[in-house]
C-alpha cells in the first residue's frame, strides 16, 4: 500500500470521523405555524400578473400554488370538523394553523364545547380573516372570485337540523367547488365541460340544464361590463362575426344568441362610442346561459384575437386592432375574463336551483369529480 492509501484506511477505521451531509434529504413531518410559514421567502399566497406588455396591459392578482393548496387544506379541516358536529367557534388564529411539510394544513386547537350555527359561522369568518386575507395584494386587491367566495359560503352554510347531514354534504361539495381556490386551467375545464354538457347531453338533461341557466338573470349585467368596462380582447370576442365561428352559427339570430344584422343601421356614422357599443348589446341576454356561451367563445378564440373579424366595420377601425396582442398561456386567458365576469352566481344556481333533477345532478357530478381534484404539489 502507498502511504496515501494507508492514511485513508486509518481514518475510516473509526466511524467517528465520518461526516454525512443530509441537507438534501426530506425533513419528516416538519411542522410550522402558518404565521411563521408565510414569512419565509417563496411562501407568499399571491403575486401580480401582468397580462400583455403593450398599451392595453392589465395587472391582476393571482393566487400561488402554495397559497391555494394551504387554503384548500384549511377549508377541508373546517368542513371535516363541522361534518362531525365540532367547531372552534372562530377561536383559531394563524399561529394555531399548522403547515406540515410545506403543504398540508391542520388546526391545532381544542374544539368549542357547543356546536351551533353561530359557532360554524365564526369558524368561516376566522378562516377568511386569518387565511384568505393572505391573498390580498396591496394596490391590486384579491384574485378573482375571492369576494364572492365569502358571500357564497356564509349564505349557503346549513344550520344544524335533522337533515343536517345531507344538507352539509351538499354544502361541502359546493365549498370545495369554489372558483377562487382553483387553478386557472381547472376553471377553464369546468366551463368547457359545462358548455359541452348543455350541447351534447341527452335531451332531458340538456333541457333541465338550459332551463336553470336561462332562469338566472345575473345581478350585474355582464354584457355592459364587457362592452364598456373590460379589455379590448373581450370586446372583440363579443363583437366577432359569427359566420367565422367554427360551430357554424350564422351572423343573424341563432340558438346561441339574439344577434342582429352586423351592418350598422346608421350607415356607418358613429356619434357616441358608448351608445354605439350598447346597440350591440342584444347579441346575448343577461342570463347564465349566454354567459356560458360567451365564455366558451373567449376560450376558443381569445388567444388569437387578430384572427377575429368584427361584426361591424366602424368598430373594426378603432381600438380593436389587436395584431400586437396575444395570449400565450391558458392561465392568462382565464385571468383576463375572470377579472370581469361574475361566474360565481352561475355556480350557486347550479348547486341550489330548485329545478335541479336527479338525472342532471348525476351528470353534473362527473364534472365536479374532475373540478374538485386536489391540486398536485
Amino acid at each position: 500500500r502507498s502511504q496515501l492509501e494507508g492514511m485513508f484506511m486509518k481514518k475510516f477505521e473509526s466511524f467517528d470521523n465520518i461526516i454525512v451531509r443530509i441537507d438534501g434529504l426530506p425533513k419528516i413531518d416538519r411542522l410550522m405555524s402558518l404565521e411563521a410559514f408565510v414569512k419565509l421567502p417563496g411562501n407568499h399566497f399571491v403575486e401580480p400578473r401582468t397580462l400583455f406588455a403593450t398599451g392595453s396591459s392589465l395587472t391582476v392578482a393571482s393566487g400561488t400554488r402554495v397559497g391555494r393548496i394551504i387554503a384548500t387544506g384549511a377549508l377541508q379541516e373546517i368542513l371535516k370538523a363541522h361534518a362531525s358536529r365540532n367547531s372552534w367557534n372562530g377561536s383559531f388564529k394563524r399561529k394555531n394553523i399548522l403547515v406540515r411539510n410545506g403543504c398540508y394544513s391542520e388546526i391545532s386547537m381544542p374544539f368549542h364545547a357547543e356546536f351551533s350555527r353561530d359557532s360554524m359561522l365564526n369558524d368561516y369568518i376566522a378562516y377568511f380573516d386569518e387565511v384568505i386575507s393572505l391573498f390580498e395584494l396591496k394596490g391590486v386587491g384579491c384574485p378573482a372570485f375571492f369576494p364572492w367566495m365569502r358571500k357564497s359560503l356564509l349564505r349557503f352554510m346549513p344550520a344544524p337540523s335533522p337533515s343536517f347531514c345531507d344538507e352539509f354534504r351538499h354544502f361541502q361539495c359546493f365549498a370545495m367547488a369554489q372558483f377562487a381556490l382553483k387553478r386557472p386551467v381547472v376553471r377553464i375545464g369546468f366551463l368547457s365541460n359545462l358548455y359541452r354538457l348543455r350541447r351534447c347531453a341527452n335531451r332531458q338533461v340538456r333541457k333541465t340544464l338550459l332551463a336553470i341557466l336561462r332562469s338566472l338573470s345575473l345581478r350585474s349585467d355582464w354584457r355592459v361590463i364587457v362592452l364598456l368596462h373590460s379589455h379590448p380582447i373581450l370586446v372583440k370576442v363579443y363583437l366577432f362575426n359569427k359566420k367565422k365561428d367554427k360551430e357554424g352559427n350564422g351572423g343573424g339570430k341563432t340558438k346561441e344568441g339574439n344577434g342582429e344584422n352586423s351592418k350598422d343601421q346608421k350607415g356607418g356614422e358613429k356619434t357616441n362610442d358608448a351608445d354605439y357599443k350598447m346597440a350591440k348589446l342584444t347579441k346575448y341576454d343577461n342570463s347564465a346561459n349566454h354567459l356560458v356561451i360567451y365564455t366558451r367563445h373567449v376560450i376558443e378564440h381569445g388567444m388569437d384575437p387578430a384572427q377575429l373579424e368584427s361584426d361591424d366595420e366602424v368598430l373594426e377601425d378603432e381600438m380593436y386592432q389587436l395584431d400586437d396582442e396575444s395570449i400565450e398561456m391558458l392561465s392568462e386567458l382565464d385571468l383576463l375574463y375572470s377579472h370581469y365576469l361574475e361566474l360565481n352566481d352561475m355556480l350557486e344556481e347550479l348547486f341550489y336551483s330548485g329545478m335541479m333533477t336527479k338525472e342532471l345532478w348525476q351528470v353534473f357530478e362527473e364534472i365536479l369529480d374532475v373540478h374538485n381534484m386536489v391540486e398536485p404539489l
